[in-house]
């Protein structure tokens, strides 16, 4: 933790400012796929498209939203509010075009990690009601980067295929 010494403007830099702005860039990653997303829609064909971290992205951004709530703070609520909701419509929107297998996988990534987040948050809510703000937060804390870790490495499964056609478009 960085002391700002008394210092009002470090304290609104430190507590709103750079908050303010990873939420910010959140939402903009976030949005990211949106062209991507209205192609697809457009043309209704995938192509070499991966929509499989986009089922990751509910669970990932459910998580922090809820931990978000535990927390009070709506710097982590409401970006992941929005990172959810285009989740969802990323995920509804690419059924109609994704294969069978990649349908099945799909569902079972949202199936598996609103489970987890479930857990999570039943232990954090519940489970340890009694206890202080900081034993609270762990439960659903570790849930939230574990599902962000797998969110994150789901487009590693095309990495073979990015290097054989020499382009990221895959990922």
């Amino acid at each position: 933790s960085i002391d700002c010494n008394g210092s009002l403007p470090c304290k609104y830099i430190l507590e709103y400012a750079f908050p303010g702005l990873g939420g910010i860039t959140a939402v903009l990653i976030y949005a990211s796929a949106l062209p991507a997303i209205a192609k697809i829609n457009s043309s209704q064909e995938l192509g070499v498209f991966n929509p499989i971290p986009f089922s990751l992205q509910i669970s990932s951004t459910l998580a922090w939203v809820l931990y978000g709530f535990l927390l009070k703070n709506y710097f982590l609520f409401f970006p992941n509010a929005i990172g959810m909701l285009l989740g969802v419509y990323y995920t509804i929107s690419l059924i109609p075009v994704v294969s069978i297998r990649q349908r099945e996988v799909i569902l079972r990534f949202v199936l598996a990690g609103i489970a987890c987040v479930f857990v999570g948050s039943l232990i954090s809510f519940i489970g340890l009601e009694n206890l202080d703000q900081v034993q609270r937060k762990l439960p659903l804390g570790i849930t939230s980067v574990a599902i962000q870790v797998v969110y994150f490495a789901s487009p590693i499964g095309v990495i073979e295929s990015v290097i054989k056609v020499y382009s990221a478009i895959l990922i």
